[in-house]
């Protein structure tokens, strides 16, 4: 097992092996950090903060996704992370020391477990509660959708839109057919459903209670 630096309140302190920070801001931590790549982010010990640099999609949204880990992106002042607000929960700009990092990780921590967690859909992914699921291009287009939809139901129609921007397309059974993959690829991930609401289309649904089982670290 790894030794892990920890802050006051036992949270975890990792860092990003997919965005590495400037090494510098890694130098700053006494002794080795527990280090944190997309595939490992369900079993790390929970809460956690990420420290890393402009973040890759996927890790962005696997963090972004859930309430317990938070991704601190620490940038050098001649960087400019357009946007980048919208992939991290915090950014820290050439930190002093260890500390700047660790408040702003526990300031995001805490703001993010004042509120239920919510799906993260990128360009080929999605994400909630820890877990990722790839999904090809035009099936992210569709499961943004609905998850933009917050609950609402979203015709074929309009489904059948986001796939070829055409308005009044006969969505045929085209719908359909990536509904089917996408419920496949969905199904790892505890809580998440699309139902299908008869003649009027289809609805992306959370249960917040669904126990999550964190593999052993």
């Amino acid at each position: 097992m790894e030794t892990r630096a920890e802050t006051p309140g036992n949270v975890v302190i990792g860092y990003a092996r997919n965005s590495p920070p400037p090494s510098a801001a890694l130098e700053m931590f006494d002794g080795p950090l527990i280090g944190a790549a997309t595939p490992d982010i369900p079993g790390l010990p929970r809460p956690v903060i990420i420290v890393g640099g402009i973040p890759c999609e996927r890790i962005a949204s696997a963090c972004l996704s859930q309430f317990d880990v938070a991704y601190v992106a620490v940038v050098e002042a001649n960087q400019k992370p357009d946007d980048l607000e919208d992939w991290v929960d915090a950014v820290v700009t050439d930190p002093r020391d260890s500390q700047d990092i660790r408040e702003a990780g526990l300031h995001a921590l805490k703001r993010k477990r004042g509120c239920h967690a919510q799906p993260v859909v990128g360009q080929t992914t999605f994400a909630w509660r820890g877990a990722t699921v790839d999904l090809p291009v035009l099936e992210a287009r569709l499961v943004r959708r609905l998850a933009y939809a917050r609950g609402a139901v979203v015709s074929k129609q309009d489904l059948a839109y986001d796939l070829w921007g055409a308005i009044d397309c006969d969505p045929g059974r085209a719908v359909d057919a990536h509904i089917y993959r996408i419920r496949k690829r969905l199904a790892k991930i505890a809580g998440v459903e699309i139902e299908t609401e008869r003649q009027r289309g289809f609805r992306l649904t959370l249960d917040h209670s669904a126990k999550i089982t964190w593999p052993k670290v």
